[in-house]
């Protein structure tokens, strides 16, 4: 076994280990539930999102293993409550990684990422018999929420119509929109264009393999540097 591996294998015993005690000892470990630490994760993983895009490293360490806290609370408390520990979450996760990496695992073939998320979506739907879009959660962001159901459909082979010029065709959109607006048509139809422009852009991105929402945080990044002391 790989020394560092031998050491992550000792370290993460100790720390479930850890997890355990202070679930009996702590006041505050021992009185969280499932619910209560939900929220908590959802702010770590925000603040993980933000290291990264900050490209602190120091802090990325830490954000990762504040997540790796509450994976191994939640796993904690599914043991003591519903008899579901640790282990049976790893054994259950290990065997869909090799469940869905056949080229990997099973002499399967994949030339690039795109046949790998393919494959994953194929498998993973004839598993689970659910439909396609099942998997995207509604409290999503909602930037996050489109670049996923478009991503989806485009995997599960559910291609849009395409326009020969998508960014022409957004830019005829943001006339209409204008238009629209100028005229002051209704609140609902002019919502409508701007949903369409936004979900184009979305698409745009996809097809030119950019994460549009990584794309709006840096900006965001600009502009709160920019204006920080205003």
């Amino acid at each position: 076994m790989d020394t560092n591996l031998k050491k992550a294998t000792k370290s993460f015993e100790e720390l479930v280990k850890i997890v355990q005690e202070l679930r009996k000892k702590c006041p505050w470990d021992s009185n969280q539930t499932l619910e209560s630490i939900r929220t908590l994760t959802i702010e770590e993983t925000f603040e993980l999102s933000a290291a990264i895009l900050n490209k602190d490293i120091i802090g990325i360490k830490e954000e990762i293993g504040d997540l790796l806290l509450h994976i191994l609370l939640y796993a904690q408390i599914m043991d003591e409550k519903y008899s579901h520990n640790i282990y049976d979450i790893l054994f259950q996760l290990s065997e869909k990684l090799i469940q869905r990496h056949p080229h990997i695992y099973k002499n399967g073939i994949a030339k690039n990422e795109v046949e790998v998320k393919k494959k994953w979506e194929k498998i993973k739907k004839k598993q689970e018999k659910k439909k396609i879009l099942a998997g995207i959660p509604e409290s999503l962001p909602t930037l996050i929420q489109t670049f996923r159901i478009q991503e989806k459909l485009l995997l599960n082979g559910i291609v849009f119509e395409q326009k020969k010029n998508l960014i022409e065709d957004i830019k005829n959109t943001l006339i209409l929109l204008e238009k629209k607006i100028i005229q002051k048509a209704n609140k609902e139809d002019t919502e409508k264009i701007l949903g369409k422009i936004f979900f184009s852009l979305v698409h745009y991105a996809l097809q030119h393999n950019i994460n549009p929402d990584n794309a709006l945080s840096k900006e965001n990044k600009i502009y709160k540097e920019k204006y920080k002391d205003r």
